[in-house]
């Protein structure tokens, strides 16, 4: 356990310190100063002299270049930035000494848990749901508090739309993937450390994975909303400099996000948590027709949608050669199964999303209605949504 030398003279230097800055604050703000401008200028001007008391202790010193890691990232712990952590944290607690043991807490942790997380549009579920052995599919609400998920929750998504995303978006999302991590070491020095820390791409790569899986459900078409990684222990947390956020620019912007009908959530769990156990080719032909299957939902024009969805079953079900149309739209509906007359239907699906394909391809234009064997004279729009729930029959 760490017991800082100096710490009752530490915590009288924070006291004296966070009288000060109510005082110098207080000033600020009845001078107009933002509240958040005003508490970083008025934390600056009073925090000398804990800087100098944090630099005699051995457990400090020597420490310009310590960063404290979380899984996207790290940023500095050096007496420079935890002095005004502890000035911070004496004024909000209203103790010196909770704030010591704050900072001691946090240098003898050699570990932390974390999420790692994906809040995506398009999905909506009540309770948690595992998608295999590692992500959880939980609702917003359901998410560990962090200033990530209040930022998500707070902003005023109809208002700001033109500033942060795009016209489909009018509110925040609903549901979340997340999957658990550890960072250790929590404290490296950046001079020496040469070790690459890539277990953000790794769980954000698993997360993606997940959100394609669910396409299959519905079918709908998840969209990544923004990722962040925090951690449990809001103590660790505060010791950061700041709570970073991503996102992926989206190339295909549907008009509107539609949302799936209620979740099947053992139907979800077990479907997606067998894509997510699959390794190797099977994997990546899997991932590449669910791509093109969630970017045929998001098109608008039929052709279009008729492009991604003919791209995803060869991916599926075609083996090279010729005759494409003929084979995938057999092995569909062998596949589907059903009675005679529903396997026909299903397979001039698939040869109306071929014609549509063909048209688009060579003439630049689809007709507004396509003429299906058994089925006669169907919108384009009405092809391209029946060869969808083909490709994804949940």
């Amino acid at each position: 356990m760490v017991t800082l030398k100096h710490r009752d003279v530490l915590i009288n230097y924070v006291e004296d310190a966070v009288e000060k800055f109510t005082t110098l604050y207080l000033e600020k703000c009845e001078d107009g100063f933002p509240q958040d401008v005003a508490k970083k200028i008025c934390l600056h001007e009073v925090s000398s002299a804990v800087i100098a008391k944090l630099e005699d202790e051995r457990e400090l010193q020597s420490s310009v270049s310590r960063m404290i890691q979380s899984e996207n990232g790290s940023s500095s712990f050096n007496p420079n930035v935890i002095a005004q952590k502890l000035i911070n944290k004496g004024f909000v607690t209203g103790s010196g000494e909770i704030a010591v043991s704050w900072l001691e807490k946090v240098l003898d942790t050699k570990q932390a848990a974390g999420i790692s997380v994906m809040a995506i549009w398009g999905v909506r579920v009540d309770r948690a749901v595992r998608l295999g052995n590692r992500v959880l599919l939980v609702p917003i609400n359901e998410l560990p508090d962090s200033y990530q998920k209040r930022w998500l929750l707070e902003t005023d998504w109809l208002q700001s739309k033109v500033n942060s995303v795009s016209s489909p978006f009018m509110e925040a999302p609903t549901a979340a993937l997340m999957v658990d991590a550890v960072v250790e070491p929590l404290f490296i020095d950046i001079g020496n450390n040469t070790k690459p820390n890539n277990t953000w791409e790794l769980n954000q790569e698993l997360l993606d994975d997940a959100r394609l899986g669910l396409s299959m459900l519905g079918p709908c078409a998840p969209l990544q909303a923004y990722s962040w990684f925090n951690f449990v222990d809001s103590d660790i947390a505060e010791a950061q400099l700041g709570a970073a956020r991503s996102s992926t620019h989206i190339e295909i912007m549907p008009l509107r996000i539609a949302e799936s009908g209620p979740l099947d959530v053992d139907l979800a769990s077990s479907l997606v948590g067998k894509y997510l156990s699959l390794e190797g080719n099977d994997k990546q032909r899997l991932k590449l027709a669910l791509d093109r299957l969630n970017q045929g939902l998001r098109r608008f024009k039929p052709g279009d949608q008729a492009m991604e969805i003919s791209i995803a079953l060869e991916t599926l079900l075609a083996d090279g050669g010729t005759e494409n149309t003929y084979k995938i739209g057999l092995r569909a509906a062998i596949l589907l199964g059903g009675d005679g007359e529903a396997m026909l239907r299903n397979r001039a699906i698939v040869g109306g999303a071929y014609v549509m394909r063909s048209a688009l391809v060579h003439s630049g234009a689809v007709p507004t209605e396509i003429k299906v064997p058994r089925l006669g004279k169907l919108p384009a729009c009405e092809v391209a949504r029946r060869a969808a729930s083909i490709c994804s029959p949940h």
